[in-house]
Parts: structure tokens; C-alpha cells; sequence
């Protein structure tokens, strides 16, 4: 969500969508085709040099920069893999972005690596930037965690977070960072003092965490979307519109016979 550009979604064939909010409800405004393979994430930069444009990470290993009327205004080509997620410095002209080859990488607006980011030993799920543009955060399946110095790509600190693939993370505070996983748990830890608290909260997989004021918002794949208090991660509100199911359907049971 952009407050200029209203509510920006990605999806498997391809398409970028802007939608307008009227009242409760969303109207579909325009739509982009980019045809640069499903689309794993989207940022709205807030830098002057590119006012109102959106980067977009696709499936076939680039990054779109598109305006808001869904023209595309450049490419960033880092990756050779799928661009599983992308950030970008809340101050700088950068992007950090991770791929499904393993690889993670900052780079300008216009293309050019500034640090790559050795150290991962499968697909890199995702990345975020801390509050203050001083780290980054990166959770791969090789079931670490790792904190990378922005300015000199330097790694320092390697967390094992057990032996449950993570997915998604943010940070909380430039000292906390929010981590989840595909079987449902979130995780705190704490740079400062090495400790972990893990707390399950879904039936499933977490597939996004962010902060939401003084709250993080968890979105799951068993249908729910989790309001979470940060200081012990319970749970405070939840929003479902459906719930997944674990079992087929009788009817799918009679059809399969």
C-alpha cells in the first residue's frame, strides 16, 4: 500500500495491479502485463531520484522499476534466479535484493552491484533493512539467519534457527528482527543479547511478517492474518476469510473413487 499510488498487488501470470480504495471497498484502476515471469514482491521507493516508481521482482531473475501508470521505466539484472524478495534503503538510491540461487546483493536504481554477499548455501527467502540503513537481514533454507553490515557487505552475525526452513522476516528494531517459518512459528531474536523466543501461531506456513504501528501483522497460508503483540509474540487480533483444509472434501472423496 501507497498512500499516492494506492494498493499495488503481483501475480503468477505475470500482472502488476493498482487498485484505488472507495470507502471500505478497492476499485481496480489499471493493470500492467510484465511478462517477466510471476511476481515475488513489490516496494514502493520513496527516494526523490525515482518519485512514484515501484521495483518489482520477478520470477525469471529480474527487477522492474514501473511507474504508476504501469509503463516500465528500467531493469535491474543482478540475479540469475528468481528474485524471491527485494528492499530498499529508507535513505540511499539502493535496493538489497535475494534470489533462489543462493545469491544476495545491493545495488544502485540504475543497475549497478554495489556489494555482493557470500555466505548462503541454498535459496534465500528473504530480506529486509534495518530502521536505521545499517544492516541487513537475510533467512535462507540452509536454516540460518544472517546480519550483514549495509555499507561494507561485511557478515556479522550468523544465527541457526534450528532445522525448520524460515520464509519470511522484518525488522522490528535495529536490535530485534522477526522471523517465521513454513510450519507456522515466528521468532524473535535479539542481536544484542543472542536470545530466541519462538511462539507458534498458525497452522501452517507464515509466508509474511511486518510491523503495523505498534504491532506485526503475520500472514499465513492456513487463511488467517495474525495481529501479534511484539513483547512475548501472542496473539492479539485475527482476520480469516477462510480457512484452509487440511482434508479432502467428501464430495472430492467420492470424485476420486
Amino acid at each position: 500500500f501507497d498512500e499516492a499510488l494506492g494498493i499495488i498487488t503481483g501475480a503468477h501470470n505475470h500482472k502488476l495491479h493498482f487498485f484505488e480504495t472507495k470507502g471500505a471497498a478497492l476499485q481496480h484502476r489499471t493493470e500492467a502485463m510484465l511478462g517477466e515471469g510471476p511476481i515475488n514482491a513489490i516496494r514502493v521507493a520513496g527516494h526523490p531520484s525515482v518519485p512514484g516508481e515501484v521495483f518489482v521482482a520477478c520470477y525469471n531473475g529480474a527487477i522492474l522499476r514501473v511507474d504508476a501508470r504501469g509503463e516500465v521505466c528500467g531493469r535491474v539484472r543482478v540475479h540469475d534466479g528468481a528474485v524471491k524478495s527485494l528492499r530498499l534503503h529508507p535513505v540511499e538510491p539502493v535496493g538489497v535484493s535475494c534470489c533462489a540461487g543462493g545469491t544476495l546483493c545491493s545495488w544502485t536504481f540504475d543497475g549497478e552491484v554495489r556489494h555482493r554477499f557470500p555466505g548462503h548455501m541454498a535459496i534465500v527467502d528473504d530480506v529486509d533493512i534495518d530502521p536505521t540503513g545499517e544492516l541487513i537481514a537475510s533467512v535462507s533454507r540452509d536454516f540460518t539467519l544472517k546480519i550483514w553490515d549495509f555499507a561494507d557487505g561485511r557478515l556479522m552475525d550468523s544465527i541457526a534457527l534450528g532445522r525448520r526452513s524460515p520464509k519470511a522476516l522484518c525488522f522490528l528494531s535495529r536490535s530485534t528482527v522477526i522471523v517465521s517459518n513454513y510450519w507456522g512459528e515466528l521468532i524473535r531474536v535479539d542481536l544484542d543479547s543472542g536470545k530466541i523466543l519462538v511462539r507458534q501461531i498458525a497452522a501452517n506456513g507464515i509466508s509474511a511478517v511486518a510491523k503495523h504501528g505498534e504491532h506485526l501483522v503475520a500472514a499465513s497460508y492456513d487463511g488467517g492474518v495474525y495481529l501479534i503483540r511484539p513483547s512475548d509474540l501472542s496473539v492479539a487480533n485475527e482476520l480469516r476469510c477462510m480457512t484452509q483444509r487440511l482434508t479432502p472434501s467428501p464430495r472430492f472423496r467420492s470424485l476420486a473413487r
